[in-house]
């Protein structure tokens, strides 16, 4: 799992090497409660410079964000915030549905 303790000024990017279109994302979280805690809300920033926000609910499923379909290089999750006093969270899994061109 990705997460660094206790730290508001995150971020995890995925460069893609050119391209594609991406209308989905797919997080999983570290789900280890009650020793971890979890982030509430996150924003998708692309590379076209669109953003969007997304709500994270405590869970150990998959959690889907379907968006309208942008050409891009990369994405970065930014802005994840939870709860203080801050605690570990993580990122067990992160998913980009798209194709080519």
């Amino acid at each position: 799992s990705w997460g660094p303790d206790k730290r508001t000024d995150l971020w995890w990017k995925v460069e893609f090497g050119r391209p594609v279109e991406v209308d989905k994302l797919v997080l999983i979280i570290r789900a280890d409660f009650p020793h971890d805690r979890h982030w509430h809300t996150a924003t998708i920033e692309f590379s076209d410079g669109t953003k969007e926000k997304i709500k994270i609910e405590k869970t150990a499923e998959p959690q889907t964000f379907e968006f309208d379909t942008r050409t891009v290089t990369s994405l970065r999750v930014t802005e994840l915030v939870q709860d203080e006093p801050l605690g570990w969270c993580g990122l067990t899994e992160v998913e980009v549905w798209g194709r080519e061109p």
